[in-house]
C-alpha cells in the first residue's frame, strides 16, 4: 500500500471503528447502508478511502460531513460553496438534458425535499416552503422520515434503442 492510500495517522479508521461502537454496529452493517464490503474492511485496516465513499459513511450515520473529510485528509467543505457549484453544474446541465430527464430530476430534488420535510407533499411550486414541515398527526408523532424508495414518475422512459448497435454479446 502506498503513502498516498494510506490514512494519514488512522484518524478515519479510528473515527469509523469508534462511531461503529457508539452504534453497535458491524462493518456488515455499514456496508449494508450503502458501501461495498471490501471497502469498509479496507478503511477499518487504514486505507484512505475515497471522497465519495467518506460522503457514504458520513450519510450512513446521519452526521455532518466535515469531520470526516478531515479525519480522512481531505479539505473541509463550505456548504455554501458547495451549493454554489451545484447551481452552475446544473445550470450548465440543464440545456443538455432532454425534457423527461428533467422531470426525472425535478422529481427527485422534490422527493428528497419533501422526505427531510423542507417541503409540503401538497406545495412543491415557487411557494415551497424551505423549513421544515410537520406531518405528524396527533401529539406523540416524531419527525418524518422517508420509509422507502421515493416513487419518481408514471413517464415512461425514454426509447434508447436506436442507441444500440444492434449486436448482442459474445
Amino acid at each position: 500500500m502506498t503513502d498516498r492510500e494510506r490514512d494519514p495517522a488512522g484518524t478515519f479508521g479510528a473515527l469509523l471503528q469508534r462511531r461503529l461502537a457508539e452504534r453497535r454496529w458491524s462493518g456488515r452493517e455499514l456496508a449494508r447502508r450503502g458501501l461495498n464490503q471490501q471497502t469498509v474492511r479496507n478503511m477499518l485496516a487504514g486505507r484512505k478511502p475515497r471522497v465519495e465513499n467518506v460522503v457514504k459513511v458520513a450519510q450512513a450515520f446521519d452526521d455532518e460531513l466535515n469531520p470526516w473529510l478531515k479525519a480522512a485528509g481531505y479539505p473541509e467543505q463550505d456548504p455554501a460553496d458547495e451549493r454554489k457549484a451545484l447551481r452552475e453544474r446544473l445550470d450548465r446541465g440543464a440545456d443538455l438534458l432532454e425534457p423527461i430527464e428533467l422531470r426525472v430530476l425535478t422529481r427527485q430534488v422534490e422527493g428528497i425535499l419533501i422526505a427531510r420535510g423542507y417541503i409540503d407533499p401538497e406545495d412543491k411550486g415557487e411557494s415551497a416552503s424551505v423549513e421544515p414541515v410537520d406531518h405528524s398527526f396527533g401529539e406523540n408523532a416524531g419527525p418524518r422520515t422517508a420509509s422507502g424508495p421515493v416513487e419518481i414518475a408514471d413517464d415512461p422512459a425514454p426509447d434508447r434503442t436506436e442507441e444500440s448497435d444492434g449486436e448482442g454479446s459474445g
